[in-house]
């Protein structure tokens, strides 16, 4: 391995601006420590201490071309968001390969949030000012929302009901039931209102940006809009979704196995 190969492989740490809350209110600085592996970043977000809260992982969509196939990739690259867990959540045990390790899990608020806060600053550090593409699956889709991004093709009409009926079930707290997996982007004005909190340079009149517009038809744009405001009302207090989502459907009973002849 060549001397810049390996240096670049070297862990790195960043001071984050979003703090994390303790169970006790405690406001605490958080770091990304980042590693390179091929063409995937692997980021621990952890406290001074050295304690682990989560991790992410995260890789260009041109690096893995190139890794791929060896040649130079065509078209606009971003950045996608492959993976991310937070360990503090109380429900992390049903997912996690190991639940021994997290046996009595504590809570920090906004572990995800400094986790996207990196993921964003990262794509503007990589030149592609903040093109990123993930993919929500299981209970995420409240906190990706949360953070910015939303579906740039599918049924959207059911996306939007199905968070809203799963918001309003788990009272606001956090997203409960397994949604499915659906394709997310951050659009345009999303990235604008981040850039802003987090003190970066946007250009939204780009080419860059021009053209990942363009993957948010009109119709997906106005369907958006109007869904916003409810589901944004709806995560503030859940009860004003309730004229406003479709009750649960009983689950359909075992049909009876048939008589032996």
């Amino acid at each position: 391995m060549s001397a810049a190969r390996s240096q670049e492989n070297q862990p790195q740490r960043v001071k984050l601006s979003t703090k994390v809350i303790s169970s006790n209110g405690e406001e605490l600085t958080v770091y990304a420590n980042c590693k390179k592996d091929d063409y995937n970043y692997n980021i621990k977000l952890e406290l001074e201490n050295g304690q682990k809260l989560g991790c992410m992982r995260l890789f260009s969509h041109n690096d893995v071309q190139a890794f791929a196939r060896e040649i130079k990739p065509r078209g606009e690259d971003y950045l996608v968001l492959d993976y991310v867990e937070n360990y503090s959540r109380p429900d992390v045990q049903r997912y996690n390969s190991n639940p021994t390790l997290f046996a009595k899990p504590v809570t920090y608020k906004h572990v995800g949030k400094a986790l996207d806060e990196f993921a964003f600053r990262y794509s503007f550090e990589r030149g592609l000012d903040g093109r990123i593409e993930t993919q929500a699956v299981r209970n995420c889709h409240l906190f990706h929302y949360l953070n910015g991004f939303r579906p740039y093709y599918g049924d959207l009409d059911r996306y939007y009901e199905d968070l809203m009926q799963d918001i309003y079930l788990s009272e606001g707290k956090y997203s409960s039931r397994n949604l499915g997996g659906l394709a997310l982007r951050l659009p345009n004005h999303k990235i604008a209102e981040k850039a802003k909190e987090f003190g970066l340079d946007y250009k939204p009149d780009s080419e860059a940006a021009l053209l990942w517009s363009d993957h948010l038809s009109e119709k997906n744009l106005k369907k958006i809009k109007h869904y916003e405001p409810l589901v944004d009302a709806g995560h503030r207090d859940y009860r004003t979704l309730a004229d406003k989502v479709k009750p649960l459907e009983p689950e359909s009973p075992l049909s009876p196995s048939p008589s032996s002849p």
